[in-house]
């Protein structure tokens, strides 16, 4: 082959290389804007999906808030709940000066200690260290038993109100659903 069809079979495939290189760019340019133009829809599908469940819960969240609040100042006030203040009863024991106060002690105290004195005066007469030892023993059984009744009977009473309390309190759990 001569040397001028060398150059021009030169001439024709740089020409061609330039021109499938200028085709090339424009096929990878079109296909990179293509890509682009699909992320870009996605993206935009994303955040109307999103958008569309924030209006769904929107009530809900609404709800939730304005219930909350509801839940917190009833609690604050004491309307509702336990540890609210007020309603919740609270348990007080007897004192054993309130035990003695009670009719029923203080007839089986005085009958007692009649019992015991009459014993020692049937014996002798004489109060000797046995019969105030008896007597000491008999009044703090006493104390203790009666003071053991009255502390069983405040226990019954303290629950029988929390009973109460619970069940009050079930109530208006179920009118706040």
């Amino acid at each position: 082959m001569p040397f001028g069809g060398l150059l021009t079979v030169g001439l024709i495939g740089a020409g061609g290389s330039l021109l499938g290189g200028l085709f090339g760019k424009s096929a990878a340019n079109k296909a990179s804007q293509q890509q682009s133009d699909s992320a870009q829809r996605a993206l935009d599908f994303q955040r109307q999906i999103f958008a569309a469940q924030q209006g769904n819960m929107a009530p809900y969240q609404q709800a939730g808030t304005t219930s909350l609040a509801m839940l917190m100042d009833a609690l604050k006030s004491g309307k509702f709940g336990v540890g609210s203040t007020g309603d919740i009863p609270k348990f007080t024991a007897p004192t054993l000066a309130e035990v003695q106060q009670t009719p029923g002690y203080q007839f089986t105290q005085q009958q007692g200690n009649k019992g015991i004195l009459q014993a020692a005066a049937a014996a002798g007469g004489a109060i000797s260290g046995g019969t105030l030892r008896a007597a000491d023993a008999f009044n703090t059984n006493l104390a203790n038993t009666t003071y053991g009744d009255a502390f069983q009977r405040a226990i019954q009473g303290y629950s029988a109100n929390l009973q109460g309390y619970q069940t009050d309190l079930q109530r208006r759990a179920q009118e706040y659903r």
